[in-house]
């Protein structure tokens, strides 16, 4: 973490980067975290099991969202990392204001990286632990790598795994309740 601090401190303060740090934590670690136990549980190396429970504990029970105030609109638009099916697209229908658009590709694309700074910290942080789940998995563990083409709304560690991370876009109303679907079901 001490590189990351050494890299922005000529435009910010120490308070400010580890406020963004912390921040880029709140939103992205318990997907990531999820998501590298996820890769591990299709693993059948011997240690595989214990490294799940090890990274298990180290899981937040909540995750931070973006919040997306539409002005002039009775609801906002909240963005969150989730563990989702590796061929997972994120679709939310959308104001047709390319500039609505435009800002909202934007922070898929920073929460994305923040998930991939948030594991690099965390490798750094926890040298001896991911050292321990790239001898479970090979390589697997060294980068968290952005989704392309139609899963470029992902993260993920091992193409290959039926699980990843991916923004999870949704509405609610201004008191933060999620808006129901027909039929009654969230």
């Amino acid at each position: 973490m001490e590189d990351i601090i050494e890299a922005a401190k000529g435009k910010f303060s120490r308070d400010e980067i580890e406020g963004f740090i912390h921040m880029g934590q709140r939103i992205t670690s318990k997907a990531v975290l999820t998501a590298a136990c996820e890769v591990l549980k299709t693993s059948s190396h011997k240690d595989a099991e214990r490294l799940v429970a090890r990274l298990e504990k180290l899981i937040p029970k909540a995750a931070g969202v973006v919040v997306i105030d539409l002005h002039g609109m009775d609801m906002k638009l909240n963005i969150s990392l989730s563990v989702c099916p590796a061929d997972y697209v994120a679709e939310i229908l959308v104001p047709e204001d390319d500039g609505f658009k435009r800002d909202l590709y934007q922070q898929y694309d920073n929460i994305k990286k923040l998930a991939v700074t948030y594991w690099k910290q965390f490798s750094e942080d926890n040298k001896i632990l991911v050292d321990q789940l790239n001898e479970c998995c090979p390589g697997v563990f060294d980068d968290l790598k952005i989704g392309e083409g139609a899963a470029s709304t992902t993260v993920y560690f091992d193409a290959g795994c039926p699980k990843r991370a991916g923004v999870f876009p949704y509405y609610t109303d201004l008191k933060g309740q999620p808006f129901v679907k027909k039929g009654g079901k969230k």
